[in-house]
């Protein structure tokens, strides 16, 4: 399978890959839902911070390359705005998708 695009626009919603450089828009969109998140990501454990995310991040361009996972950022089309995340990993056996995702509480 070929890798998706970086980006995949919709009229309501935009889809971007995650990169490093977002680090900062990640921890906070992250922080911000962490009590709407923690019940249900067992990553949202603990408060997000720029140390336990940015391995994340790394992660995912790693995983990118390498055409095991595909994460993107949730954006809302205008300002931005990080919505949410959400992903397609390889990891539940050959020509199968796992699809993960989290929504911003406030979206």
């Amino acid at each position: 399978m070929d890798s998706p695009p970086d980006q995949i626009d919709c009229s309501a919603l935009r889809l971007q890959r995650w990169r490093t450089a977002n680090l900062a828009e990640l921890v906070a969109a992250s922080a911000a839902s962490f009590d709407h998140l923690r019940p249900w990501m067992p990553w949202a454990q603990e408060m997000p911070s720029e140390d336990s995310t940015l391995p994340f991040l790394r992660g995912c361009e790693q995983q990118w390359a390498a055409g095991e996972a595909f994460q993107f950022a949730m954006r809302r089309p205008g300002d931005d705005a990080v919505v949410g995340s959400c992903g397609l990993m390889r990891r539940i056996g050959d020509g199968a998708l796992e699809i993960g995702y989290w929504v911003h509480a406030a979206h």
